[in-house]
C-alpha cells in the first residue's frame, strides 16, 4: 500500500519518502492569481495592462500558492495595481480566505500563527532570530548569529527547521551549503523578534559576525585564495549590505566594514557603491587613525576608477598627510603610488614620476614587493607617455619579473597587456596580440571588468592596425559597453589614444551596427569573442562574433 500525504513536517517512518513542495515558477504562479481573481471578480481579463502589477504580486510573495489565493481574494475590492500597492505590509492585505477553509488557512499572519506555534522554545528562538539575514546564509553563520551568549544555535535545530519546511537548503559545487528563508516567512520572524526585545542583540552579532568575515577576506585577497573569498562574500553581500544599515552599529566599525569591503567592490568593479559607503563612514567617523587613512586612500581609488580625478586626488592626499602623521611608511607608499595614477590620468606625468619614485624609494627599502611591482608598472606608462620605449619596456619587465615571483596573477596580467601596448606602439602586432590574448586568458575568471575592458580596447587596436575592421568596432563597442555596465568613464591618456587609432574605422559604413553589437555582449561574451582567432584578410571575423557583427 502507498500512502501520499502532505505535512510541514517529515512523518519520520519507514520507507517515508520525501518530495519538497516549493512556491510556483511565476508563470504558473501568475495563471493560479489570474484564475481564482476571476472567479472573485467574473468581470476580470487578464492583459497587457494588469500583467506587469501580477507578476509583482506573485514576486512579492515568493509564488506561496496560499499568498496567491489570499491576493486574489481581494478581487472583490481592489485592482491588482492596488493589491500589489498594500503588498508593502505583506500580511495586512493577505486576508479574508474562504468561508470553507480552515482557520489557520483564512490569513497568511493565521498560518504562521499556526506553523509557529506548533515549534518548541529552541526551535521558535532559532527561527525568529534567522530574521536578521538577508538573502540566505551558512550554518557556520546560523550558529555564531542564533545562539545564546556564543553557545551557537546547533545543527539539529537548523535541520528541525528545515524539515518543518520553514529553511530551505541549496547547495553549491565547492562552496558551503546555504540556507533560506522565504520573504514572506522572514518578516513573520522579524516581528516575533522585535516581540520578544532581541531584535538588537542578534543584529549586533549578526553584524559581528560578518564584520569578521569581511576581514578575514581581506588579508585572503594577496594569495592563492582570493577568488574563493570573492565568491564567498558574493553570495553574502545582501548580509554585509545589511550590517550598514544596522543604526546601532559604532561609526568607527562601520568605517571598518567599509575599509574591509574596498578590495571586494574594486574586484567587482561596484565603484559606486564603494564610494558611497566609504564616504557615507568617513563622515561620520572622524577619529585620526590607520583605518581612516585606509578609508580615504581606497575612497580615492574609488573616485579614481569613476574619472572623478580631483576628488581622488583630495581623497588620496589627504591619506598621504595622514600616512605620514602616523608613521605609516607602508602606507605612504601606497599613497604616492596612487597620486601617481591620478597624475597620470590627468597627463601630468611629471608629476607623476615624482610621485611614483617616491613610493618606489620607501617600498624598495621596506621590501614591499607588491608595491614595487606596482609602482614600476605605473613607471612604464609614464616611460611610454614620454616616447621612451627602451625604458618602458625595462619598467615593465622589472613588474611582470617580480609579479610572476610573487604569484600575483592580476599584476602579471597587467604587465602583460602593458608589454602588448608597447609592441603595438612599435608596430610589432603579432607580439602585441600573443601578450594581449595572454594577459585576457589570466583575466578572464577572476580579473576585474574595468581590466578586461582595457584589453578589450587594445585588442580593438591591434585589429585596426591588421585591418580587421569589423573585428576592431565589435572589441571597440564591447569595452565601451562593459565599462557603461560597471559605471566606469575612461579619461586616460591611454584611452584617448587609442581612440583615435579606432576613429578612422568609427567612420566607416556600417561602423555604427558592428559597435553596438559589440556593446550588447556580456563581459563572457566579449571575452570568448576576442580570445577567437580572426580569420586572415581585411575586414573578416572569426566564429560567433561574425554573426553578431550583422546585428542591428
Amino acid at each position: 500500500m502507498r500512502l501520499l500525504a502532505t505535512s510541514r513536517a517529515a512523518l519520520r517512518v519507514n520507507g517515508e519518502a520525501i518530495m519538497r513542495v516549493g512556491a510556483l515558477p511565476e508563470q504558473e504562479a501568475v495563471s493560479l492569481f489570474a484564475d481564482r481573481f476571476s472567479a472573485a471578480q467574473p468581470a476580470f481579463r487578464f492583459n497587457d495592462d494588469n500583467s506587469e502589477a501580477i507578476a509583482r504580486i506573485c514576486r512579492r510573495v515568493e509564488g506561496i500558492p496560499l499568498a496567491i489565493e489570499l491576493a486574489a481574494g481581494r478581487a472583490r475590492m481592489m485592482s491588482p495595481d492596488e493589491i500589489l500597492a498594500q503588498l508593502q505590509d505583506s500580511f495586512a492585505v493577505l486576508a479574508g480566505g474562504s468561508r470553507s477553509a480552515q482557520a489557520r488557512h483564512e490569513t497568511l499572519r493565521a498560518a504562521m500563527d499556526w506553523s509557529y506555534w506548533l515549534l518548541d522554545d529552541d526551535e521558535k528562538r532559532i527561527f525568529r532570530r534567522l530574521s536578521v539575514f538577508a538573502g540566505g546564509f551558512t550554518l557556520d553563520a546560523a550558529q555564531a548569529v542564533c545562539g545564546d551568549d556564543g553557545a551557537g544555535a546547533g545543527i539539529d535545530l537548523i535541520g528541525q527547521l528545515v524539515d518543518k519546511s520553514l529553511v530551505t537548503p541549496q547547495e553549491s559545487p565547492g562552496m558551503p551549503t546555504r540556507y533560506t528563508v522565504l520573504e514572506t516567512v522572514k518578516e513573520y520572524g522579524r516581528a516575533r523578534l522585535v516581540e520578544h526585545s532581541e531584535l538588537e542583540s542578534t543584529q549586533r552579532r549578526h553584524a559581528n559576525f560578518y564584520s569578521d568575515l569581511a576581514a578575514k577576506a581581506r588579508a585572503g585577497y594577496a594569495g592563492a585564495e582570493k577568488r574563493r573569498w570573492l565568491t564567498r562574500l558574493g553570495a553574502d553581500v545582501d548580509n554585509l549590505r545589511a550590517v550598514f544599515d544596522v543604526s546601532t552599529m559604532p561609526a568607527s566599525a562601520t568605517l571598518e566594514l567599509a575599509v574591509a569591503l574596498a578590495d571586494f567592490w574594486e574586484a567587482r568593479s561596484e565603484y559606486s557603491e564603494g564610494r558611497a559607503r566609504l564616504e557615507a563612514a568617513l563622515r561620520t567617523a572622524t577619529e585620526t587613525n590607520l583605518t581612516r587613512a585606509h578609508g580615504l586612500r581606497a575612497a580615492g581609488l574609488m573616485t579614481w576608477a569613476q574619472g572623478d580625478q580631483r576628488a581622488a586626488a583630495d581623497y588620496t592626499g589627504q591619506a598621504l598627510a595622514l600616512s605620514r602623521e602616523l608613521g605609516d611608511r607602508e602606507g605612504e607608499a601606497q599613497s604616492l603610488q596612487q597620486l601617481g595614477q591620478v597624475a597620470i590620468q590627468l597627463a601630468d606625468f611629471a608629476q607623476a614620476r615624482t610621485h611614483l619614485e617616491a613610493a618606489l624609494k620607501i617600498a624598495s627599502k621596506l621590501g614591499l614587493d607588491g608595491i614595487t611591482a606596482l609602482v614600476e608598472w605605473r613607471l612604464g606608462m609614464v616611460a611610454l607617455f614620454a616616447t621612451d620605449m627602451p625604458g618602458a619596456g625595462r619598467h615593465i619587465e622589472a613588474s611582470l619579473e617580480m609579479s610572476r615571483r610573487n604569484s600575483d596573477a592580476e599584476m602579471v596580467a597587467m604587465s602583460l597587456l602593458m608589454l602588448g601596448n608597447i609592441a603595438l606602439w612599435q608596430g610589432r602586432l603579432e607580439e602585441s596580440l600573443a601578450r594581449l590574448r595572454e594577459s585576457l586568458e589570466l583575466l578572464s575568471q577572476e580579473g576585474s571588468s574595468r581590466s578586461v575592458a582595457n584589453l578589450l580596447e587594445s585588442m580593438a587596436a591591434v585589429a585596426a592596425a591588421q585591418d580587421e575592421m569589423d573585428r576592431a568596432l565589435i572589441l571597440g563597442g564591447a569595452a565601451e559597453g562593459l565599462r557603461k555596465q560597471i559605471s566606469v568613464v575612461p579619461s586616460s591618456p591611454f584611452h584617448k589614444e587609442i581612440s583615435n587609432r579606432l576613429a578612422a574605422a568609427r567612420r566607416k559604413k556600417g561602423a555604427l551596427d558592428r559597435w553596438q553589437a559589440g556593446a550588447a555582449m556580456s563581459r563572457e561574451e566579449a571575452i570568448a569573442y576576442a580570445l577567437k582567432e580572426p580569420l586572415s584578410g581585411p575586414g573578416r571575423v572569426a566564429g560567433r562574433g561574425a554573426a553578431r557583427s550583422t546585428e542591428p
